[in-house]
């Protein structure tokens, strides 16, 4: 895993692609040798360097499909606006992107949950975590929507796929592949969530 490699690096960063699965671009962030300058894997005898490719999406909030409207689903371009969001349009930017990378990190920033539109959030999410499996997301950052049902029906439902009340009625459904829904592939990172009564790190 890639994450293996990571060790020792020192990374030149920018910013994101995604917001809202809508705004998209690409960020590159290269290793930086022990003075700072900016190195790559062909440069100055520093094996242990690498070029590194950081992609990342925001409050994404299971919108599967595009919103066909001018405030949040279309840019404009010099042939007029443009539809873009939803699923298959991010898997196939992010595939682009990625072509060949052959070192990238894709994570979340947090908000993948409590989508309303209807198809997510009558399957409690779980459609979301099955996109989001599918397009290799390596980790994501618990935000705040992520505990609007409650912490544990993230750590157990979402990220364990553990059901709850009714198989295929209340949770875990059959999914695009005919399996049932095994939880997410990735983590759910967090350093500073805290319980409201107590204050207590979880």
């Amino acid at each position: 895993m890639l994450r293996n490699v990571l060790k020792r690096l020192g990374l030149a960063s920018t910013a994101a692609i995604l917001g809202c699965s809508i705004v998209m671009g690409s960020t590159y962030a290269f290793a930086a040798d022990r003075d700072g300058q900016t190195g790559s894997k062909q440069g100055k005898g520093n094996s242990d360097l690498v070029d590194l490719q950081l992609l990342s999406l925001t409050d994404f909030h299971g919108y599967l499909q595009a919103l066909n409207d001018k405030s949040n689903g279309q840019i404009m371009t010099k042939n007029g606006p443009l539809t873009v969001g939803g699923a298959a349009y991010m898997a196939a930017h992010i595939k682009k992107l990625k072509n060949g990378q052959e070192n990238s990190i894709l994570f979340s920033a947090g908000d993948d949950l409590s989508g309303w539109p209807f198809e997510v959030a009558s399957h409690h999410n779980e459609p979301t975590v099955e996109f989001l499996n599918a397009i290799g997301l390596d980790f994501s950052v618990a935000g705040n929507h992520e505990f609007d049902a409650s912490k544990e029906f993230l750590t157990e439902h979402i990220m364990k796929g553990k059901s709850f009340d009714e198989v295929g009625v209340d949770s875990s459904f059959t999914d695009s592949a005919g399996k049932k829904f095994k939880g997410a592939d990735y983590d759910y990172l967090s350093a500073n969530i805290r319980e409201a009564d107590t204050g207590k790190l979880d």
